[in-house]
């Protein structure tokens, strides 16, 4: 090897780049002159036999999220959708907006009058996903809720109704498998456990989500 091809400079600089050995080979001129000694060298051209991704901006773009219906005796809309960005091959980062309303029928009871329980929860968080494997992946999620709720108290020998505004923090870790269904297209299944159950937490542990996400 011809070192004296290099200044100073760049004989300190080259060690530095030893951590990229694994991925990237020296070549070019410098890579020549180094074998050769026909001509200094000021610079360092590093090839990769790797592919690099050439995906744009919106192709790492992916939507999603999930949809829940009941009705009866107890009514349940549950409209949760979400947006992600493929931050890497292995990673994921995303927002998520939810509401869901409930209501229950007759879930107070005076005398002989019945009273609906009825709730409005509005809220949103942020995730993150590790893909383990092209289906399975690790999940961790911080969500904030607002409930608005309707509450009654006997006073008086009467009924008082008040509304009250309560502020949930969740934190989920877990993970999920996620099933390709179509073009771009998958169905998601989680199982996630609640860092912070509180007395108020519209979640029993564990957490079970279904839904589904579509690639541009």
């Amino acid at each position: 090897m011809y070192w004296n091809i290099l200044d100073q400079r760049r004989l300190d600089i080259l060690p530095k780049l030893a951590n990229i050995a694994d991925e990237f080979y020296l070549a070019g001129g410098t890579a020549l002159a180094l074998q050769l000694g026909h001509r200094d060298s000021v610079d360092f051209d590093f090839f990769s036999n790797n592919t690099f991704s050439q995906r744009s901006f919106g192709s790492r773009l992916f939507f999603g999220g999930n949809l829940g219906l009941q009705f009866g005796s107890m009514t349940l809309i549950d409209v949760s959708p979400l947006i992600g960005y493929r931050l890497t091959e292995d990673v994921d980062l995303g927002i998520s907006l939810t509401y869901k309303y409930y209501k229950v029928k007759d879930y107070f009871q005076y005398g002989n009058s019945t009273f609906d329980f009825e709730a409005n929860i509005l809220g949103g968080g942020i995730f993150g996903r590790y893909h383990i494997t092209e289906n399975i992946f690790a999940h961790a999620e911080i969500e904030y809720l607002n409930f608005n709720q309707d509450n009654y108290y006997i006073y008086n020998n009467g009924i008082i109704k008040e509304n009250e505004n309560i502020g949930i923090t969740s934190v989920f870790v877990g993970g999920g498998i996620k099933q390709e269904i179509g073009l771009n297209s998958f169905l998601t299944l989680m199982l996630l456990y609640n860092l912070n159950e509180t007395v108020n937490s519209p979640y029993s542990n564990p957490v079970i989500r279904v839904g589904f996400a579509v690639g541009l």
